[in-house]
């Protein structure tokens, strides 16, 4: 995990949705970026944000953001609206993201590694010739979990799209996420541990750190 924590104080609950359904809307931000030049290509550093890691392709900023949900929530859909969008002027060519190295391509037979450097050159060369947006996403839903009574989503920015064959940035500042989920019926049984798990405090330290 590689970025902040988004609590609900930063988005609004949806009231108008039917028992057992609700919605958290809330605005991720990038940060300040640098287009540092190397040769030809150029390379994008933005503060607080690692990197996309799929290797051959366009090596881009992403953080992932964890988003607090009510207790027993369960992620439905995410809905993701970019916010201020526009061009960079100019034409780029991205650094590409390196192959990773596997311990068998460092200590096992040459023909591993030349495999590896062959299907890295293949994905390179795929990615580049290809002028769709990437990546498809502006943000997406990375994973979930729980921390005792606490719910959360991971929800991966991405705030550059490259559609790499015509050489075009586009930037996104901001994206309004509005995260759709389900809060199951629960037995009076399951209330009252639902209830005993709301006054559990084991996490809370952690939680207000994470969240």
């Amino acid at each position: 995990f590689s970025g902040p924590a988004l609590a609900g104080t930063t988005g609004s609950h949806g009231n108008e949705e039917p028992p057992g359904v609700g919605s958290l809307q809330l605005v991720l931000r990038s940060a300040a970026y640098r287009l540092v030049h190397a040769g030809q290509e150029v390379r994008i550093e933005m503060d607080g944000f690692g990197f996309l890691e799929q290797p051959g392709r366009a090596m881009l900023p992403e953080r992932e953001s964890l988003v607090l949900l009510p207790p027993g929530a369960r992620v439905r859909s995410l809905e993701v609206e970019p916010l201020g969008t526009r061009e960079l002027p100019g034409k780029y060519r991205v650094v590409p993201t390196p192959r990773l190295l596997a311990l068998s391509s460092m200590t096992g037979p040459p023909e591993v590694r030349e495999r590896q450097e062959a299907e890295w050159s293949e994905a390179h060369r795929a990615a580049y010739a290809d002028d769709g947006a990437y990546p498809g996403e502006v943000a997406r839903i990375v994973g979930s979990g729980t921390l005792r009574k606490y719910s959360y989503v991971r929800v991966a920015f991405r705030p550059f799209s490259y559609p790499a064959a015509s050489g075009r940035l586009i930037h996104h500042p901001r994206a309004r996420i509005r995260v759709h989920y389900t809060t199951p019926e629960i037995s009076e049984a399951e209330a009252r541990q639902a209830e005993l798990l709301r006054l559990d405090t084991v996490a809370d330290e952690r939680a207000a750190r994470l969240f």
